[in-house]
């Protein structure tokens, strides 16, 4: 999500192009809403940690508050995956009518980005937008957890 929010700030789309309907799930806006409040809720099924923006204000058309909402969920899955994560740990999900191990809600969410974040880069564009390479290649270099260097094996 946060390539596309980099693609987004470049962009020079205006909010009202931000929510033209699109392919997919909607409107750009609406497909980063989506993806931001799924992540919230993955989180909080793992950390039973809920964001105050979760209830009270989970659909926003600003685009500094989305990013901040990003820069916090990388944190916080930075600080589950690095902290004792436990993959085999049971949850029951759905009012108890669906059991599964942890991992299984780290690989819903890895699926379910990545599915949306294809649908934003289809309507970006659509716009003329350049889309941004979303893949995890791509966000480790520009987020810093990855480096291009000169050095061969």
């Amino acid at each position: 999500t946060a390539n596309i929010g980099f693609a987004l700030a470049d962009s020079g789309l205006d909010a009202s192009a931000l929510r033209q309907p699109g392919q997919g799930f909607g409107s750009i806006i609406d497909t980063l809403n989506h993806i931001i409040t799924s992540d919230a809720i993955y989180l909080r099924i793992l950390t039973e940690h809920e964001p105050g923006w979760l209830t009270k204000d989970p659909d926003t058309n600003d685009l500094a508050a989305l990013d901040e909402r990003v820069r916090d969920a990388e944190h916080r899955w930075a600080d589950l995956l690095t902290t004792g994560f436990d993959p085999s740990r049971i949850l029951v999900l759905d009012k108890g009518t669906y059991r599964c191990s942890a991992l299984v809600v780290v690989l819903q969410a890895i699926q379910h980005a990545s599915g949306h974040r294809e649908q934003s880069r289809i309507n970006l564009a659509a716009m003329g937008t350049p889309p941004p390479d979303v893949q995890s290649w791509e966000y480790a270099l520009d987020t810093g957890l990855a480096e291009l260097t000169d050095t061969k094996p």
